[in-house]
């Protein structure tokens, strides 16, 4: 049985490296066999028989090194699955992912075991041996490999309908609004719009912070009705941030707001 690697034994990264190495070798090693067969089979087609009693040779010799580069690939992986996934629910994943990241130039932000890289969130999934990028499974999870992905998500421009979001934002602001124009904490919004059961864990608070960091980034600042859009920022040196919602922005800066006003009062 094998025992689970520490970080000095070598990171994910590390080893994925040496097992693609290895990959190479016994491709090559595949190759020489696929190489000296084809000989065979071409010397029997024309009936040259000393080519052909010398392919057969080599094709021996070629199997075997093949057979040694195949086990030698095979002992490379370490890892059982449940060390796989112990990786993954220990941070030591976590922490080899944001080294890469550090070293790649791309800034992550752990935020309660949510990473954020604007304008994605990731979460391990230990049971899976995998990741989610937005709620969605991503089984790429090789550090360099992620990262160079996520960077590529920052390139594209984020899939929010503003208008629609900020309708959606109203019309829950009006059920715990005391009057127009009032403040509403943002953390009580999204406890409305997340009502339903099991709808928390499908719009998580991260993601909320995300949309309306997106909404105001956007520069939409009112409803279709008029009603104007104000966002308050709340101060991240808090001692109680269980009221903020914390976003990472384009910029790599953490951004916290903490309630909305719509006015649609009509002047005068």
């Amino acid at each position: 049985m094998h025992s689970t690697p520490t970080d000095d034994d070598g990171t994910l990264e590390g080893i994925l490296a040496s097992t693609e190495a290895e990959a190479d070798g016994a491709l090559a090693a595949v190759k020489r066999l696929q190489s000296t067969v084809a000989a065979a089979r071409k010397a029997a087609a024309v009936g040259d028989l000393r080519a052909l009693r010398r392919s057969l040779a080599g094709t021996e010799d070629a199997l075997a090194d093949a057979a040694e580069a195949v086990g030698q690939l095979r002992d490379t992986w370490p890892l059982s699955e449940a060390e796989e996934s112990e990786r993954l629910s220990s941070g030591a994943y976590t922490r080899g992912l944001l080294a890469h990241a550090e070293r790649a130039g791309l800034a992550i932000f752990d935020q309660e075991g949510v990473l954020s890289s604007y304008p994605s969130l990731v979460r391990t999934l230990p049971r899976q041996q995998a990741v989610s990028i937005d709620r969605k499974p991503h089984r790429q999870i090789r550090p360099s490999h992620l990262v160079a992905h996520l960077a590529q998500l920052q390139n594209r421009e984020p899939k929010l309908g503003v208008e629609r979001f900020a309708e959606t934002l109203h019309a829950a602001y009006r059920l715990l609004a005391p009057e127009p124009g009032s403040m509403v904490r943002l953390v009580d919004i999204h406890s409305a719009l997340t009502l339903l059961p099991g709808a928390a864990r499908e719009y998580g608070v991260q993601e909320f912070a995300r949309d309306v960091y997106l909404l105001d980034r956007s520069g939409h600042d009112a409803t279709r009705s008029g009603a104007r859009i104000r966002l308050s920022a709340g101060a991240t040196s808090a001692r109680d941030r269980r009221n903020l919602l914390l976003v990472v922005t384009r910029d790599g800066m953490e951004k916290s707001y903490y309630g909305i006003e719509f006015d649609d009062r009509s002047p005068g």
